[in-house]
This record gives C-alpha cells, sequence and structure tokens, in this order.
C-alpha cells in the first residue's frame, strides 16, 4: 500500500483528535520567568504531568476546567483547642506531646521545584493567649518580628483583615528577606487567637516580577484557612 505524506498526515491528525476527545483532558505548559508560582495536582502525594526545570510547570486540564490545584487533602482535628482544617496530604506534619502548652501542629514540605534553597517550606500552627485586661491588639503586634530587622509593627494597620471561608483573619507580611517569604494570619477569639505561621523557603525576592501574594505556599495557606472550623 502506498502513502503519500498528506496522508500520513491526516491519519495522524484524525488519531491525535480521537485521543484528545476520547480522553476528555489534554495537557498544556504555563511559562513564568525564573520561578514556578502554581501549584501541580497531587494524586497520592505525586505529582499529576511531567514537571520540568524550575522555569515550567505541566498543568492539567479536565475536560477544559484547570485541575491544578486539585490535591489530596487530609483533616486535623484538635478538641482541646476547638479547631479542625484541612491541609494537603503531600505536607508532613508534627504532632507536640501533650502539655505543650499553645503548640499545635507543624507542618513541613520540601518543593521539588524549588532550586534556589534546599531548606523546605513551614507552616507552624499555634495558640497565641491573651490574659484578662490585656489588648489583644497589642499582644499581636508584640508577636510579629519583621524578618531582617528584628522589628515589631508600629501600628496595627500594619495588619489586613480578610475573609477566608467562615472566618475573619488578620493577615501580616513578616518579610522577604534573603528568599525567606514570611505570612502570618491571626484568627481572634475571646481568649485569644490561633496564629498560622508561614515560612516560604527559596523564593526569587529580588526579581522584579515576583509577587509574594501568589507564592505556591501562600496559596495553599489560604486555601487551608478556608476550611477552619471552630468547634468551641
Amino acid at each position: 500500500m502506498k502513502f503519500t505524506r498528506k496522508g500520513v498526515i491526516a491519519v495522524i491528525a484524525v488519531i491525535v483528535a480521537i485521543l484528545f476527545i476520547g480522553g476528555g483532558r489534554s495537557v498544556y505548559k504555563k511559562y513564568t520567568k525564573d520561578y514556578v508560582y502554581d501549584s501541580v495536582r497531587y494524586v497520592d502525594g505525586q505529582p499529576v504531568g511531567a514537571v520540568g526545570e524550575a522555569s515550567e510547570v505541566t498543568q492539567v486540564l479536565v475536560n477544559g476546567r484547570d485541575d491544578s490545584k486539585v490535591s489530596d487533602l487530609k483533616t486535623y482535628s484538635n478538641p482541646e483547642y476547638g479547631i479542625t482544617f484541612q491541609y494537603p496530604a503531600k505536607y508532613i506534619p508534627t504532632q507536640f506531646p501533650k502539655g505543650s502548652e499553645g503548640l499545635l501542629p507543624f507542618f513541613q514540605y520540601k518543593d521539588p521545584n524549588k532550586t534556589l534553597s534546599s531548606v523546605p517550606d513551614f507552616l507552624d500552627v499555634r495558640w497565641l493567649s491573651v490574659k484578662n485586661g490585656d489588648n489583644v491588639e497589642e499582644v499581636m503586634m508584640k508577636d510579629v518580628v519583621y524578618d531582617g530587622s528584628g522589628f515589631h509593627p508600629k501600628s496595627f494597620n500594619a495588619f489586613t483583615p480578610v475573609r477566608l471561608g467562615d472566618n475573619d483573619f488578620y493577615k501580616i507580611l513578616t518579610g522577604t528577606f534573603e528568599g525567606v517569604l514570611g505570612y502570618r494570619y491571626y484568627l481572634v477569639k475571646s481568649s485569644g487567637a490561633f496564629v498560622f505561621v508561614l515560612t516560604s523557603n527559596g523564593v526569587p525576592w529580588t526579581e522584579p516580577l515576583f509577587d509574594p501574594e501568589k507564592d505556591t505556599r501562600h496559596l495553599e495557606l489560604q486555601e487551608m484557612l478556608k476550611t477552619v472550623k471552630i468547634t468551641l
């Protein structure tokens, strides 16, 4: 049987179309300048789709829908403090011994896409007590130390109120000093506040296009905070 060049191209086009339509899935690559800000879909702790160098990330489209932010979730619950929330299964939690005052879980995750640091990213969850007669705003300001300077906020206006899920949080950026991005989110209650302390290492802090708000760990933290439920 004799094949022409046009015939071969036509056959290949038909096969590609069948695979694309039948599978209901397509893959595309999205490029940033030097650093990946986007999440990759995880199933059973493993990334779906090929991940290349630090300057590219493969996202998966399922039936035309961006499914890159979908990941397996686990639930953390602490009846003693009356809090529950979900977190990505790829995060490794460390439980503190009972009796460790104010300490809740401590998470870490080593992002394979981050080549600027060998240190994992961290998320520390803790309880900040406020004694009777103390001003919660002043306690929060003293609790914050800006990275690189050691100073505290001079005004409570440094905190930004933000609504995530069912709760109101106070957010503050603590620094991007030497490639270490820090955020804190405070969920204020009557006797204190739950504090979510994010440390994202190896960020391209000197890049003009770097936006701390779009850091992958920061976006994941915001998704976690949307699931927070207070049970007491």
